[in-house]
């Protein structure tokens, strides 16, 4: 058994999302039957995405050799997409391993494993250490051009 495995937190935000796509109707992009994929509400680009693993994990040691590699091999084809779709130049991949243990009050890091897929536009752009919220029209518009026509 994996240590750290568990189907689902209950005050995990990301587990409630994986069971009900309803509560993020507005960010959602697609899923698999292991992962999802939704538009983050603090990006640090236009396009910034999330990719989920359904099930819990606290640490990104814990997942099974065979999610690892689908979570970033979606992170990758999504990031494709971007480029693709919204005209970015390139994209990073980040993960947050562990680190809401170090800290505890910032309510902004969540301890369920996710990639980070950030596209990047233009030569010199810096990522923002704190992100800023978009509206939901913005959010909705690069949501609706990112789902057209594709699947993961």
């Amino acid at each position: 058994a994996w240590k750290g495995w568990v189907i689902m937190r209950a005050k995990c935000a990301f587990c409630r999302f994986g069971k009900d796509f309803n509560l993020i109707k507005s960010q959602f992009i697609t899923s698999t039957k292991r992962i999802y994929i939704i538009l983050t509400i603090a990006p640090q680009t236009p396009g910034h995405l999330l990719v989920i693993p359904r099930m819990h994990f606290d640490r990104l040691i814990d997942l099974p050799i065979d999610l690892q590699g689908e979570l970033f091999s979606v992170a990758i084809k999504m990031g494709e997409k971007l480029k693709n779709k919204l005209g970015a130049k390139a994209y990073v991949i980040k993960v947050n391993n562990e680190l809401f243990k170090l800290e505890k009050d910032n309510k902004e890091h969540i301890g369920h494993i996710h990639l980070h897929v950030i596209p990047r536009y233009k030569d010199g752009e810096k990522l923002l250490n704190i992100p800023k919220v978009v509206s939901h029209v913005s959010s909705e518009s690069v949501r609706d051009q990112i789902i057209a026509k594709s699947g993961v």
